[in-house]
């Protein structure tokens, strides 16, 4: 089974930070990982894996797993399909059945993040609504409420290739546009 981590940084599931979690893709499902921290060998561990999340059909891709309240977010890229949300008490325990919202209609990479304000917001492209008819370029951001079945709202561009006229190498054939995959978004380390 091919395995690849998250897009996002962990999240820390305890105040001491000595135990984190991410939501990890294994050959198109998903699970939640703890890491914990080892004294002894002075590095954190893989020490759990929570159950298999998996669509009913397709597969599910990059994860971001969402502190929210007393819960915890999952979205996930989809294929087939929008993009998926569930949230979970536990992330160890059983999570809550899929939600699948159509207001965002992504084929890249995606990441979300609850930010400093509190908000839920997610980063992708979107092919519907690209004025290139791309959905790498340009990287959007939307709003998301989970409490109104993940509804998405108040989009903005963060980042439009040829809008921008960054100095893109001549990697770059004419015939091929510069494309923006996914965003990351760090908390601030003082």
């Amino acid at each position: 089974t091919i395995m690849n981590q998250t897009f996002v940084p962990p999240t820390p599931l305890n105040p001491e930070h000595t135990e984190w979690a991410d939501v990890c893709h294994f050959g198109g499902v998903l699970a939640a990982c703890r890491y914990r921290f080892d004294e002894a060998l002075g590095r954190y561990e893989w020490v759990e894996t929570g159950p298999v999340i998996k669509p009913e059909e397709g597969s599910f891709s990059e994860a971001s797993v969402i502190p929210y309240g007393d819960e915890w977010i999952v979205a996930a890229r989809s294929k087939p399909g929008p993009i998926g949300w569930m949230r979970t008490p536990d992330l160890f325990g059983k999570v809550s059945p899929v939600t699948w919202p159509e207001d965002v209609y992504h084929n890249g990479p995606i990441t979300a993040f609850r930010c400093l304000d509190g908000t839920i917001r997610l980063f992708t492209g979107d092919m519907k609504v690209s004025p290139y008819f791309n959905g790498r370029n340009p990287l959007y951001c939307w709003e998301i409420d989970p409490d109104r079945g993940f509804k998405a709202s108040n989009r903005r561009v963060v980042l439009d290739t040829l809008v921008s006229r960054l100095p893109f190498p001549i990697l770059f054939q004419p015939q091929v546009s510069p494309i923006v995959d996914y965003a990351k978004v760090l908390p601030h380390t003082g």
